[in-house]
C-alpha cells in the first residue's frame, strides 16, 4: 500500500533545554546530524549538523541546524543511524508514532559538506490499532531490484514492514513474533537477514526470511573479557555487523564486530560512561565508526 507523502515545514531557532537526544547519522567523514526530541519546549523535533567531536570535548563546531514538527507530541522518536540511499544521494529517517519522517539533502553551496534540501512525511495508515513505530533503519540489499529502502519495524505486536522511499510497502516480513517472541527496540539488515535489538534480550537475535518462511539463524552476543555486555545498536557496513554494547552496572561499553554468520570478528573500542550519558547508538561512513552518547558528544573508531 502506498502513504502519501507531505512536504514538512523546517525553521531555525536554538534551545537547550527540554532536549532528548535521538540518535546520530554519520553522513560524511567530516558531517555529523544529531537528532534532538524538544517536543517539551515547543513542540519540535532538531536536526543538528556538527563535524564530529571527541567525547572528551565540550563544544562541538555547529554547521547548520533545523527544526521539525512533530504533530505527536507524546510516542517515543527513533531514527536510522544509517542513510537510506535513494537516487544516488542519502536520506535521513527518523518516526515518531505511526508518521514516518524523510530529510532529504543537497551540496552546500563552496563547502564539501551537506544541508537540509528537503523534509517530507507519510503515515502508515493500515498499522494495527494502538501501534507505534519502534525502530527504522535503512535496508541493505546488492540491487536496486529489491525495492526496499528503509525497514519499520512496530510494537508492541514484534513485526516489521519493508518499505520504499515512495512511500510503498514493498515487502511484509511474516511471522516475526514466532521465532522473536519479544518486542523490538531496533533492527538492522543484510538482504533477507535481520539482526534485532530486544529490550528483553542481551544478545542481537539474528532471522531470515525467506519465501514467507522466517526462522533464526545466529545470535550477536556482545562480552568483553567474559563480561556479558546488552546489545542497543546494531548496524549492517555490506560485509560485517557493528554491535554497540552496554554494562550499565559496570558504566562500561564496547563495539564488537561480527562476521555476516556471527562469528566475532574484533572488539574496535572500549570505554566507560559516567552517570546517565551513556552510549546510545553507532553510525559510520566508511570504515570510520562513531559511538554517540547521551549528551551528544561522540567516540570515533576504525574497523
Amino acid at each position: 500500500m502506498a502513504a502519501k507523502q507531505e512536504s514538512e515545514p523546517h525553521t531555525a531557532g536554538v534551545s537547550n533545554t527540554g532536549r532528548r537526544f535521538v540518535g546520530s547519522l554519520l553522513i560524511l567523514p567530516a558531517q555529523l546530524i544529531n537528532l534532538y526530541d524538544e517536543r517539551d519546549n515547543d513542540g519540535c523535533v532538531r536536526l543538528v549538523s556538527t563535524v564530529p567531536m571527541n567525547h572528551t570535548e565540550q563544544n562541538a563546531t555547529m554547521i547548520w541546524h533545523n527544526l521539525v514538527k512533530a504533530g505527536d507530541l507524546t510516542s517515543p522518536v527513533t531514527m536510522s543511524n544509517v542513510p537510506v540511499r535513494s537516487a544516488g544521494t542519502s536520506v535521513l529517517t527518523f518516526a515518531i508514532g505511526l508518521r514516518v519522517f524523510l530529510v532529504k539533502f543537497r551540496k552546500m553551496e563552496g563547502r564539501p559538506l551537506v544541508e537540509v534540501g528537503s523534509i517530507s512525511s507519510l503515515k502508515i495508515a493500515d498499522a494495527e490499532p494502538g501501534s507505534r513505530i519502534a525502530s527504522i533503519s535503512a535496508h541493505f540489499a546488492l540491487t536496486e531490484e529489491d525495492g526496499v529502502d528503509y525497514l519499520l519495524a512496530f510494537h508492541p505486536r514484534p513485526e516489521i514492514r519493508g518499505y520504499s522511499v515512495a512511500g510503498e510497502e514493498m515487502r511484509p516480513i511474516p511471522d516475526v513474533g514466532s521465532v522473536l517472541q519479544s518486542s523490538i527496540a531496533g533492527v538492522a539488515s543484510n538482504e533477507n537477514t535481520y539482526a534485532i535489538v530486544s529490550p528483553d534480550q542481551d544478545d542481537v537475535i539474528l532471522i531470515k526470511s525467506v519465501r514467507s518462511i522466517v526462522r533464526r539463524c545466529g545470535t550477536l552476543r556482545p562480552s568483553v573479557r567474559g563480561i556479558s555486555l546488552r546489545a542497543v545498536s546494531v548496524i549492517w557496513t555490506g560485509s560485517m555487523w557493528i554491535v554497540l554494547g552496554v554494562h550499565q552496572e559496570d558504566a562500561r561499553w564496547a563495539v564488537l564486530v561480527y562476521g555476516k554468520a556471527g562469528e566475532v570478528l574484533k572488539i574496535c573500542e572500549e570505554g566507560s560512561y559516567i552517570g546517565d550519558i551513556l552510549p546510545m547508538c553507532v553510525t559510520r561512513f566508511g570504515n570510520t565508526g562513531l559511538v554517540s552518547f547521551a549528551d551528544g558528544t561522540n567516540r570515533s573508531f576504525i574497523f
